[in-house]
Parts: structure tokens; C-alpha cells; sequence
């Protein structure tokens, strides 16, 4: 069909946002790290050296020449017209189709294969008129089962209010696999994206040296220094400040409850910087309102992040946690109620599926100050954050 080949003309250059190295940052005072978190020195270290740690990040499975190397081999003609051909012949199949639940099937499809932000109008006209027939009750007989599952799955992504209803078919959504999830992500492909991804990949890559510079490299003088130069932007401010405030929790050895760490956690994981950064990348959907809501981080941006975070406690915890990072979500949670690892990694599990819950709700009660564009990148950002981390560090290695 159409679409299917259409998909085959996609191209997503992957670009590392992540490029750590494992020597630590030095200045005309400093030498290169003599210990490591877990470990201390035996030799007596001169008073005009500051001694700093190491993360230990191995070089970048990603060289320069690899990624330089990458190219679209679908560029220009003939590959264009035919691009071209294929949308209207999907557009035309979209528009011929009189029954819902072959619309419904069309347009989830094209979700699926990573193509449908080409109709995007088409696609929300189509669901629009579905939706008024579930409101007016013009049920369809035919299939009913499948035409459900499709109608409540694709209007709710859609930001429909539409009733749960039939226990069986909710049970059905619930029982999907995470494809419900991962259909989408990173699926911006069109050479007029390019400022967007470079606009992203340049902050990703900033957001990750200055995490470090908190993190591992610096003393608790210096980030106070680079906070207080840093506040002059809010958005940055607001992550460094997360950054210094972890800091001093490590350098004193205190360990905050969970309530305590993720009111700051969901700050200091970067995501409300990227989806800031992101809102303003994305052309033809900025408005005055959004635009002063955004930097309130308003409740689309706080769970996103909070998944986020979550997510990523999840798969780096161990990890950080033998270097001598700070308590992460799950330790907090064990030091605070006792609790085993096993336990409170269930509760975070549990933190990040009400997390959803709001986000969907937020979704159908969205009072259209964000656009549902802006909506599915925050929603996008949780979902590949739980791809990411699924099976440990994805992201640090």
C-alpha cells in the first residue's frame, strides 16, 4: 500500500547527545583525579591541589567519522516527487474511506509506521467526525470489538474524552504491549527539522557537561560561583540550582526523603530545559500565552519530567550508586521507610504509572494553551526516557 512505501523513504540521522569523557575537567591549579568516589588516597596530596573525582565514562561508542559518515540516501529527485506522489495517494485513500473502522485502521497504520504527522489535518478531521458519532451514540454493529479497541485507543491519544466504558474493552487496551507507547519516537525525519534537531542535540550536549561539572568534576565553591553567573537565564538557572542543591546534599552526606529529592529531581533530570528549548524550536504552534505558561513548567512538563526522572533512577542507580553518587529515587525511598530494593523499585514503578494517569488527564482536559503538537513531544519525552533506561544506563552508555 501507499503508506507502507511512503515509510520506507523515512531517514533520522542519529546523533549522540551524550559525548562524556573520562578525564577529568582541570585548570591551572588542578591535576587529574587521584581517587575515585569509593576510594581514598594513602599519599599525602600537596594543600594547593584540589583533588577532584572521576566518573570513569569510557570513550564514545560513536567516532566522529561514524556519524559523519551517515547520509540520506533518499535526497532529492527522484526520491522527492515520489514522496510527494505517495502522500496524495494516502491523503486519497484517507478521504475515500467511508467506514469508521477502516478510517481508524488507516490512520493507526500510519502512527504506526512513523508517517503520520504528514496528515495531520486529515487525521483529525477523520477523528473528530468519529468522535461525534460515539457522542450522538451512532455505534457501528459491525466488528464491534475491533472497532472499539481502535476507537478508544486512537481518540484518547488524541486528547477525546472518551468514556472508558466496557470493562472488557479497557482490559484489552491495558493488556497492549509497550508498542502503544513506542510507536513514534525520534520520528522527525524532513531536512526542515534539521534546526530543530541541532537546536536539541546542542542542548542535550551542554545539559550533560555542566551535569558532570555538579556532579563529579567540581567543588561545592566553584558550582556555587557557576549558579549564581548562571541565574541571569530562568530555565538554566532552574536546573542549576537543582544541580547545586544535589551538591550540597552530597557533601554533607545527607540523604533527603522521596517527597524531598523528586520535588527537586524532576528539575535537576533537564527535561523541563529541553521541552522549553523544544516548545520555542518548533515553528507555527508558539503563542503569547503558551509562551509565558512554558516557562511556569506547567503539568505536561512537570510529569513528563517526573517520568523521566523515574525512569532514569530506575536504570542508573546501581551504577551511580557504586561510584558514590548521591541517594537516587530508590534509595531515598529505602532509607526513608525501610523498605527492601525490591520493593521500592515496585514504588517507583507505581509513581511512574500515576504519572501517566495525569498526563492522560491533562491530555483530555487540555484547555488548548499548548498545542496537541507540543503535547505528544512531552508525552514522547517520557516514553523514549522508559525505552532508554529499560535495560540500565542507555543513555551514559
Amino acid at each position: 500500500m501507499a503508506f507502507t512505501q511512503l515509510a520506507s523513504f523515512r531517514f533520522c540521522t542519529i546523533l549522540p547527545l551524550k559525548t562524556r569523557t573520562s578525564l577529568p575537567l582541570s585548570s591551572t591549579k588542578c591535576l587529574p583525579s587521584y581517587v575515585h568516589a569509593q576510594h581514598t588516597i594513602a599519599t599525602k596530596i600537596p594543600d594547593n591541589i584540589t583533588v577532584r573525582r572521576s566518573a570513569n565514562y569510557p570513550p564514545s561508542k560513536w567516532s566522529h567519522d561514524f556519524v559523519a559518515s551517515l547520509k540520506n540516501e533518499y535526497a532529492g529527485e527522484p526520491y522527492t516527487t515520489r514522496v510527494n506522489n505517495l502522500k496524495e495517494e494516502v491523503k486519497t485513500m484517507l478521504e475515500s474511506a467511508t467506514n469508521p473502522l477502516d478510517q481508524l485502521e488507516i490512520i493507526d497504520a500510519l502512527q504506526r509506521l512513523g508517517v503520520a504527522y504528514h496528515f495531520e489535518d486529515q487525521i483529525e478531521t477523520k477523528l473528530k467526525s468519529i468522535y461525534n458519532d460515539t457522542i450522538n451514540k451512532q455505534r457501528l454493529k459491525q466488528d464491534p470489538h475491533s472497532f472499539a479497541t481502535l476507537e478508544f485507543r486512537l481518540l484518547r491519544k488524541h486528547g477525546y474524552n472518551v468514556p472508558q466504558g466496557l470493562g472488557e474493552k479497557l482490559a484489552f487496551v491495558r493488556a497492549r504491549p509497550m508498542e502503544g507507547f513506542l510507536w513514534t519516537v525520534g520520528g522527525v525525519f524532513e531536512p526542515q527539522y534539521g534546526h530543530f534537531r541541532r537546536i536539541l542535540s546542542q542542548v542535550g550536549a551542554l545539559i550533560t557537561v555542566i551535569d558532570d561539572i555538579y556532579d563529579v568534576y567540581s567543588t561545592l565553591d566553584e558550582v556555587e560561583l557557576f549558579t549564581e553567573a548562571v541565574t541571569r537565564s530562568v530555565s538554566w538557572a532552574d536546573l542549576c540550582k537543582s544541580y547545586l542543591l544535589e551538591a550540597k546534599w552530597y557533601h554533607s552526606g545527607y540523604t533527603p526523603s522521596l517527597e524531598e529529592y523528586s520535588d527537586n529531581a524532576w528539575v535537576s533530570i533537564s527535561a523541563p530545559l529541553l521541552l522549553v528549548h523544544a516548545y520555542f524550536a518548533v515553528p507555527n504552534h508558539i503563542t503569547k500565552e503558551a509562551s509565558e505558561c512554558i516557562l511556569d513548567y506547567p503539568n505536561i512538563v512537570k510529569w513528563s519530567s517526573v517520568i523521566t526522572r523515574l525512569a532514569d533512577d530506575l536504570g542508573t542507580s546501581k551504577h551511580e550508586q557504586k561510584r558514590g553518587d548521591n541517594p537516587k529515587s530508590i534509595e531515598c525511598y529505602m532509607h526513608e521507610s525501610g523498605a527492601s530494593e525490591a520493593a521500592a523499585r515496585e514504588h517507583i514503578h507505581y509513581l511512574i504509572s500515576e504519572a501517566w494517569k495525569k498526563i492522560n488527564e491533562y491530555q483530555i482536559g487540555n484547555t488548548a494553551v499548548f498545542s496537541q503538537t507540543f503535547i505528544r513531544m512531552a508525552m514522547k519525552l517520557a516514553r523514549m526516557s522508559q525505552c532508554i533506561y529499560q535495560h540500565g544506563d542507555g543513555f551514559g552508555a
